[in-house]
């Protein structure tokens, strides 16, 4: 199963991004690239993007005041691939970038820059 399925959109050629699996893991390419090689070929991998979902859900429930400086310590919750499906509304990539944008369905976003830089916000 891929989680993100339909939910990546290339905003350089506003191609979908297709799912692969490459040496056993499970991985997002432009489907223009992919098929017809007119896009820039960058790709993401599953892993990485659900632990970016797992850490902005985390962030919000410390602003939220659900995790708290006494319970900080006890172990992090992690999102099954369901809830991080019903989470994402979608992820807007620019390959020639190498950047992208996490939209949740809270009107939040996360956002990574071409030097792995993130920052969370509100739309």
């Amino acid at each position: 199963m891929y989680i993100f399925s339909k939910k990546i959109k290339c905003l350089d050629c506003g191609g979908n991004y297709r799912a692969i699996k490459e040496r056993g893991k499970n991985k997002y390419i432009c489907s223009t690239y992919n098929n017809y090689r007119t896009c820039t070929r960058w790709k993401l991998n599953e892993e990485y993007l659900a632990e970016l979902v797992n850490n902005h859900y985390y962030t919000e429930l410390i602003k939220q005041m659900v995790i708290t400086a006494k319970n900080k310590k006890e172990s992090r919750p992690i999102l099954t691939p369901a809830e991080i499906m019903n989470r994402v509304e979608q992820i807007e990539v620019s390959p020639k970038n190498q950047s992208f944008t996490i939209y949740y369905k809270d009107n939040t976003f996360t956002k990574i820059t071409p030097f792995r830089e993130i920052y969370w916000g509100e739309e």
